[in-house]
C-alpha cells in the first residue's frame, strides 16, 4: 500500500517513510501525502485513500493475522473483542471473514474520522459497560500501547519483528 501511494503521488519509497506510513492511520496517510505533494499531484484525497484502500484488497492474500486463532478462542469462551484500527473497515471486514476472525466491534479509519484510539477504547467501555480495569488492548504497534494508556487500560504489544524488515 506504501509503495502505491508513492507511486501514485510521484515520490521514491523509502524505509523511514514506510515506518511513518505503517503507524498512521488511512486518513492521516492520505492527508500527509496529499499535503506533501499538493502543488504536483493532481488527483484528490479520495483518489488517494483509494489507491490505498485497493492496494490493501489487491494484497489481501498476504496479509498475515496473528491473532485470530486467539480472537475465535476468546469468543467461544464469551469474552468482548473488538478491532480498533486505522485501515480502512471494508479492508478489515474482508481480512476477518477470510481467517475466520469473530469481533464483537470494530472501530475502523471511516469509524473514528480521525480520531484517536483511545478515543475509541473509551467508546468500548462505554458501549460494553467495561471497567478498565477488566480490559486489556493488544496492540502490534507502540503508538497502540501509548493509546490503551491514555485511555487507562492495560496494554499487551504483539511481536512482530516482521514489520520493520520486509521489503517497503
Amino acid at each position: 500500500a506504501y509503495r502505491a501511494v508513492c507511486k501514485e503521488v510521484g515520490e521514491t519509497p523509502t524505509k523511514l517513510g514506510f515506518r511513518r506510513f505503517i503507524g498512521s492511520s488511512v486518513t492521516k496517510n492520505v492527508d500527509y501525502f496529499y499535503k506533501k505533494h499538493r502543488k504536483t499531484y493532481k488527483g484528490s484525497r479520495a483518489r488517494l485513500k483509494r489507491v490505498l484502500k485497493n492496494a490493501f484488497m489487491k494484497n489481501l492474500s498476504r496479509i498475515k493475522v496473528y491473532d485470530a486463532k486467539i480472537m475465535r478462542a476468546l469468543k467461544k469462551i464469551k469474552i468482548k473483542t473488538a478491532i480498533i484500527t486505522g485501515n480502512s473497515e471494508s479492508v478489515v471486514k474482508a481480512v476477518a471473514k477470510k481467517h475466520k476472525m469473530p469481533y464483537d466491534a470494530l472501530f475502523g479509519d471511516e469509524h473514528m474520522k480521525g480520531k484517536s484510539k483511545t478515543w475509541a477504547i473509551r467508546q468500548l467501555l462505554k458501549k460494553f459497560k467495561l471497567k478498565k480495569a477488566d480490559v486489556i488492548y493488544v496492540g502490534d504497534h507502540v503508538k497502540d500501547i501509548e493509546q490503551a494508556h491514555l485511555a487507562g487500560v492495560k496494554a499487551l504489544i504483539t511481536p512482530s519483528p516482521r514489520i520493520y524488515s520486509r521489503a517497503y
